[in-house]
């Protein structure tokens, strides 16, 4: 076995490896999802026994309303808890938050998932440089930044853009430099 053969199979056993690492993240993200998902839908359920609760520890002081704020990522604009508190619903912004954390976990499932099947594929074929894993690093970038910009904001989604235009120029590269050499073989 050359240099060259041993350097491609540690490469693909690191592929391997980082694609079972993100599957093991990818489950316990889910789990978060499933919690995140079940408080909120339980919350929301119990809120009429909640909010008189709520309202009371508030109105002692135990609860301000900045640890009942609305944090999230996907929007960037705080709420107004004076307009649910007017109408007794004390409970409904920790619902909004569960719901949000659900769907960011969602989310980064799913940019996971993108970045397990590049993993994947750089182990099914002969080399990292092919046109498949091209393809499917182009189509993780461009989900990817979109993501970002919609999540975090514009300044975020260039910034991600560019980093993944980046390193497909570079894979681009790699890829046209390894068709040659398979061409002179």
């Amino acid at each position: 076995m050359n240099e060259q053969n041993k350097k491609l199979e540690v490469l693909k056993n690191r592929c391997l490896r980082s694609s079972k690492i993100i599957g093991v993240l990818q489950i316990i993200i889910i789990s978060l999802f499933m919690i995140s998902s079940v408080a909120g839908i339980a919350i929301l359920f119990s809120s009429s026994k909640m909010n008189p609760i709520l309202k009371e520890q508030i109105e002692k002081g135990n609860i301000s309303s900045s640890t009942m704020e609305i944090h999230s990522a996907l929007i960037n604009e705080k709420f107004d808890l004076n307009y649910f508190y007017d109408k007794g619903q004390y409970a409904l912004p920790i619902v909004i938050n569960c719901l949000f954390a659900a769907l960011s976990c969602l989310l980064v499932c799913f940019i996971l998932h993108i970045f397990r099947q590049i993993f994947n594929q750089c182990v099914q074929d002969e080399s990292p440089f092919s046109a498949a894993v091209l393809k499917r690093l182009k189509a993780g970038f461009i989900v990817i930044t979109i993501l970002i910009t919609f999540s975090m904001g514009l300044g975020a989604g260039l910034i991600a853009g560019l980093l993944g235009w980046c390193l497909y120029s570079i894979f681009e590269y790699g890829t046209a430099i390894q068709t040659e050499v398979d061409d002179m073989v």
